[in-house]
């Protein structure tokens, strides 16, 4: 039985009450998760999102957490709000016995299971480069891997020299979920702002696939914070530059206690 991760209580900001998405103030407005509930998220943004960029965004974050984050984060123990869902209780992998590749199943509870965090280019408004003309697209250029549980174990079971395990990583849905984290922390650190000055917006809401130059990782600024106990960490920034050009950057660092990227998203440019 898997341990269950302790979900850390609920933080509220002061309710928003219109859509930040949108503007919209018609309707049910129902509140923001910052960081998706289905990974411990625990900062709560009132009253801020409309029925349909709810719709949105919500399923946006559904490919990444029913995706490639699944086997992981369940194997972190972190409760869905979707109890009733079927879940599978066990995952295809090959165990490799010698020069033989023999299919395995893993338990998902209590297994071995990865979480793959891409790693792009810095963005190109922080100065990174990338080798791609096309303005729709971003460049990864590593995978972080976050390891969960004790694989020793289930390699003893099977007399195993190792385990292979294959994820899909869906990449444009997580490249919107950061865009939408970002965005969402950004409004309820520093208040609303006219939507238009955020060039991840459109992004959040799955309007435009440009992120390489609003998004992305700069190895020199990675986001620690120490003796935190915190699952996740994030941070917003404004930088000025020399024309008095204001550039605000969320720092995002998933799952902070691994050693994985840290994510620079720029949330809004305006002039001071």
């Amino acid at each position: 039985m898997t341990t269950r991760l302790a979900r850390a209580s609920a933080f509220n900001y002061p309710p928003v009450n219109h859509c930040i998405y949108c503007g919209s103030s018609a309707g049910k407005l129902s509140d923001e998760h910052i960081i998706p509930y289905g990974i411990n998220g625990n900062l709560v943004l009132p009253r801020s999102s409309c029925e349909e960029c709810a719709k949105i965004t919500s399923n946006m974050e559904r490919q990444v957490l029913r995706g490639f984050f699944e086997n992981g984060r369940r194997s972190m123990g972190i409760e869905s709000r979707h109890k009733k869902r079927v879940k599978p209780t066990s995952a295809p992998v090959k165990v490799i016995v010698g020069n033989e590749r023999l299919s395995g199943e893993m338990p998902i509870e209590g297994g071995f299971h990865t979480i793959h965090l891409p790693v792009f280019t810095t963005p190109l408004v922080l100065g990174g480069k990338v080798s791609s003309k096309s303005d729709e697209d971003i460049e990864i250029v590593a995978i972080d891997t976050l390891h969960i549980g004790d694989s020793a174990e289930f390699m003893q079971s099977y007399r195993a020299d190792g385990i292979e395990i294959k994820t899909k990583i869906n990449i444009w849905p997580f490249i919107r979920m950061l865009a939408k984290i970002a965005y969402s922390y950004h409004v309820a650190e520093k208040g609303t702002f006219p939507r238009s000055e955020s060039p991840v917006l459109p992004l959040s809401l799955n309007k435009t696939n440009y992120a390489k130059l609003w998004i992305g990782n700069i190895e020199e600024h990675p986001l620690t914070k120490a003796g935190s106990k915190a699952l996740h960490l994030m941070d917003v920034t404004d930088i000025i530059g020399e024309d008095g050009t204001v550039c605000s950057v969320v720092r995002i660092k998933l799952f902070s206690t691994s050693s994985g990227p840290t994510y620079s998203v720029v949330t809004r440019i305006y002039a001071k």
